[in-house]
């Protein structure tokens, strides 16, 4: 699964995988996050928005990844969920993609189909003769 995730990145594609859904509550302190609760991933200040909205992925996808689950239990994790954080039970295994959501009530833990959608990464030279990544066109 790792070299067929890591292929797809390099194409920018799009697939279907199947993943092991859990979720998270930063709010709540303790396990849900590690030293500082306050903050989602290296830079990001955590908001009640994000309830619902983010989620935590393995390392091997970039961050602005996007998970979109339709057949939850209950539907309780069913939308578009973006990738901003990672975590110790967020892992990719060799047969499934670990993911855990943020929200403020429980979510089932089960295994879903989830659509996986990458950022559009375009690499160019910079001025500097280094290649840099930039995203849907921003460097």
């Amino acid at each position: 699964m790792v070299d067929f995730v890591l292929a797809m990145i390099l194409i920018g594609a799009t697939f279907l995988a199947p993943a092991q859904i859990s979720w998270y509550d930063p709010a709540l302190g303790g396990i849900n996050c590690d030293h500082d609760c306050g903050v989602v991933g290296a830079t990001t200040r955590f908001h009640e928005s994000m309830y619902g909205n983010v989620l935590a992925c393995p390392i091997e996808f970039p961050r602005g990844t996007k998970f979109t689950i339709t057949s939850s239990r209950g539907g309780l994790a069913n939308g578009t969920w973006t990738c901003l954080d990672g975590g110790g039970s967020a892992v990719l295994t060799d047969t499934a993609i670990r993911l855990d959501l943020m929200s403020d009530h429980p979510i089932w833990a089960e295994t879903v189909m989830v659509r996986v959608e990458f950022p559009r990464w375009i690499v160019r030279e910079s001025k500097f003769g280094l290649a840099e990544a930039c995203v849907k066109d921003k460097c």
